[in-house]
């Protein structure tokens, strides 16, 4: 599976397309213990409305197609607090857009 400059690469229009501020990727493909088959967990954040459910899942959709594996979009806000000191450690800042 591809680097996460070539998962930027790949997927920048996506998220450009649906709006989104800020993308990174955690996990294991963040940290680099990921396989082949592992998935790509990206943490969202919006540019100033909320996306709806049926374009999250549009987006995911894309993005499965585009990298071969399977795809989850966290939105930064529905994080439960406990799990955002790992996201923290992880994440690797991957988009920004306006």
């Amino acid at each position: 599976m591809d680097d996460l400059n070539t998962i930027a690469e790949k997927t920048r229009p996506i998220f450009k397309k649906y709006g989104f501020r800020k993308v990174g990727v955690f996990g294991s493909r963040a940290r680099g213990d990921y396989h082949s088959k592992s998935d790509v967990d990206f943490l969202f954040s919006d540019a100033g409305r909320p996306i709806s459910f049926l374009e999250k899942q549009e987006a995911e959709e894309e993005l499965e197609k585009i990298l071969g594996v399977n795809v989850d979009l966290v939105p930064d806000t529905r994080v439960v607090a406990r799990m955002r000191p790992y996201i923290k450690r992880d994440l690797k800042v991957i988009y920004e857009g306006q």
